[in-house]
């Protein structure tokens, strides 16, 4: 993607999206993990983007999408989340979005806080999120999270949202079983142990290809919002159970970043949440 975006953008692709966004409209950014020397650059690119748009609180956007009003969107706006519970996610908030007053939401599988050490981290990447058994994993893409580091994130003013408890993918759900574990339990651990909410929902991979009718029906029941990894823009009459998510990598470069805020891929995410849509009716049906 990030070799498209130049010839996507000189196709006019962008001018298009901006022409079918609503004229109020919030992007929300996907982050995994921040490598230490990533740091840097990744600074760069939240301040390159809060340059083009007002950022805004995640956890707002979430309680406005879930609430009974039409969604509030007041000029173009920025928003930022985290995937996977990782460790390096928390001190990227640390480091960079604390200074600039800027509040993400951390979206977290909860078995990752039963896992106690490095050993039994990198075991559970390998196999749940990154599902594959070889190659080197340096920490920053394993570490994660402890129950203390959550409950700092949330007296900061972050949000702390589940991703299920295992990262396992809607495809896999097909029983009541998987669905109490994998999507109700992990939303009563969190509110148990957090004492807030959780609305909001993200599914992992979140594409158009890991869907199932079984658990999207269900995690609409369960959840208020769902946020998807596909990206564009969410306005007042986007459907609250699939918003878009831009992904923004640590080490993307600022000219990738550009063709991302100015919608140069948003038709081609458009297409796919099109396609997601149908096939959670068609297995509906």
């Amino acid at each position: 993607m990030v070799r498209t975006g130049p010839v996507l953008r000189s196709l006019g692709a962008a001018a298009v999206a901006r022409g079918l966004d609503p004229p109020n409209n919030v992007r929300v950014t996907l982050t995994h993990y921040v490598e230490d020397g990533d740091r840097d650059n990744f600074a760069r690119l939240i301040d390159q983007l809060c340059a083009e748009r007002s950022h805004v609180d995640a956890g707002d956007v979430v309680k406005s999408y879930a609430g009974p009003a039409v969604p509030v969107i007041d000029g173009r706006r920025i928003a930022f989340t985290f995937d996977d519970g990782l460790l390096s996610s928390f001190h990227a908030a640390q480091s960079i979005l604390n200074p600039r007053g800027i509040k993400a939401i951390f979206f977290v599988p909860t078995m990752v806080l039963s896992l106690t050490t490095p050993g039994e981290m990198r075991d559970f990447f390998r196999r749940n999120v990154y599902r594959r058994q070889s190659g080197a994993l340096v920490p920053e893409r394993y570490m994660t999270m402890s129950a203390g580091h959550l409950r700092e994130l949330c007296a900061q003013g972050h949000t702390v949202l589940p991703h299920t408890h295992s990262h396992a993918s809607l495809l896999s759900l097909l029983t009541p079983e998987d669905i109490e574990r994998e999507l109700r339990a992990p939303k009563l651990l969190l509110e148990d142990m957090l004492q807030c909410p959780s609305d909001g929902f993200a599914f992992p991979v979140g594409t158009e290809r890991v869907v199932s009718a079984v658990a999207y029906q269900a995690l609409r029941r369960i959840y208020a919002v769902c946020f998807t990894a596909l990206g564009g823009v969410n306005g007042a009459a986007t459907d609250r159970h699939c918003l878009y998510r831009d992904c923004v990598h640590p080490r993307y470069p600022p000219e990738h970043v550009a063709h991302i805020s100015a919608g140069s891929f948003d038709l081609v995410y458009r297409r796919k949440m099109r396609r997601l849509k149908r096939r959670i009716e068609s297995l509906a049906g």
